[in-house]
């Protein structure tokens, strides 16, 4: 499978410049192998049929006078998508949440400081939005809500 340059280093990892070969680079590089590449190779596909639809649903409207009625659903529903898959990749290659020139003036002690705070912040606020999207989810199922056109679950 293809991935461009910008994706070939996913499963490298190194800690503060120091090369580790334990148990935990092992289970990083199996996740990345096996979770986060194949997400890229999504989004990537994502992107261009987004790219392409939404030109397209601008030809039919304006040029032909006859609009998709489905697409601006359909491309709003897939800019989500495209927006939330990649973000353990992020995680992973530590761009997420990270002020980079901040990051790279400090000590390894306080990078190490800012990487537990960062990841309590990250986990934490993860936990909070699930909590928050299954009560959501629970309420639009029981009321049936739905998309006006292709009839997608709002979830």
């Amino acid at each position: 499978m293809f991935f461009p340059p910008a994706l070939d280093h996913l499963g490298e990892t190194a800690v503060y410049g120091k090369e580790d070969n334990g148990d935990f680079m092992k289970l990083s590089s199996w996740i990345s192998r096996f979770f986060l590449k194949p997400l890229a190779a999504v989004s990537q596909v994502l992107l261009a049929g987004c790219t392409v639809l939404a030109f397209v649903a601008i030809i039919m409207r304006y040029f032909f006078n006859s609009p998709i009625a489905w697409s601006d659903e359909l491309l709003i529903v897939a800019l989500v998508l495209l927006v939330m898959m990649p973000q353990g990749q992020l995680e992973s290659k530590n761009e997420q949440l990270c002020m980079t020139a901040l990051y790279s003036a400090v000590s390894r002690k306080w990078k190490f400081g800012m990487e537990v705070v960062r990841l309590i912040i990250t986990v934490g606020m993860g936990i909070y939005f699930a909590i928050a999207s299954f009560s959501v989810i629970k309420r639009n199922i029981a009321f049936g809500a739905s998309t006006a056109t292709l009839h997608i679950p709002y979830w």
